[in-house]
């Protein structure tokens, strides 16, 4: 699991474990199922989310939710997400979308094929350039932690997507940042859903995801305003007598 959020940013969670509370949401997760986790007890409890080509997509709206994430300002999402089968573009294609103002225009990441037969890679999108490799492949059955950080300011994201253990250790990463997406997915109210895509309604291709975070980001002055004050309160306890 993940370590609690920090101070000043408004976080919300999903873990799909029974029980848990998820009105903060302001919505439901919508379109897929709940699946056995596919980490270590300790790292992903005893569920996922799931969802394969016969469904087309799963999702989790969080731009109504009542635990005051501002959609507006810069927000980071972290979910561990893994493919047990793909088939490809003709059988599933796989994406992740934040935003329903059409999945070409906001920030989106996919698995797709390579040349090299039975190879898959991931990919980010930027609306000016198109499809750019992240520089990492994925492995099928097994996990991945997947975080785009979206930035409706500057309307760019950045990408990041590490090869993770079962235990939910990084043991490889790749990225890429200053990623542009579409004005109107912004002007439009679009930003704040979280789509799984798969982009076939028959094929051989499931997705599994769990420990799904969405936190706002700090400005700059509140995450130094922070550290300062850690760092005066750590003086503070240096000073005290024993």
């Amino acid at each position: 699991m993940f370590n609690a959020p920090r101070a000043g940013a408004a976080t919300i969670v999903q873990n799909f474990e029974a029980g848990e509370d998820t009105s903060n949401w302001g919505s439901t997760w919508t379109g897929g199922a709940i699946e056995p986790a596919f980490l270590d007890l300790a790292a992903g409890g005893a569920n996922a989310g799931g969802g394969a080509s016969d469904s087309q997509s799963f999702s989790r709206q969080f731009r109504n939710n009542t635990a005051d994430l501002d959609v507006t300002a810069a927000y980071s999402i972290t979910m561990d997400v893994q493919l047990d089968t793909f088939d490809g573009p003709a059988g599933g294609q796989f994406e992740i979308v934040d935003g329903a103002f059409g999945n070409g225009n906001a920030a989106n990441l996919r698995v797709t094929t390579t040349a090299t037969p039975g190879v898959f890679t991931w990919q980010a999108r930027d609306n000016t350039t198109g499809w750019q490799d992240l520089g990492i492949t994925l492995d099928l059955a097994s996990p991945y932690r997947v975080v785009p950080t979206i930035d409706p300011e500057s309307v760019t994201y950045s990408a990041a997507v590490h090869a993770i253990d079962s235990s939910g250790n990084v043991l490889g990463t790749g990225s890429l940042a200053d990623l542009a997406f579409d004005q109107n997915v912004i002007t439009n109210g679009q930003n704040g859903t979280l789509l799984f895509y798969i982009q076939a309604s028959a094929g051989g291709t499931s997705a599994l995801v769990d420990n799904i975070n969405i936190t706002s980001v700090p400005e700059p002055e509140t995450a130094l305003s922070i550290l300062t004050a850690a760092l005066v309160n750590a003086l503070r306890r240096k000073r005290m007598p024993f």
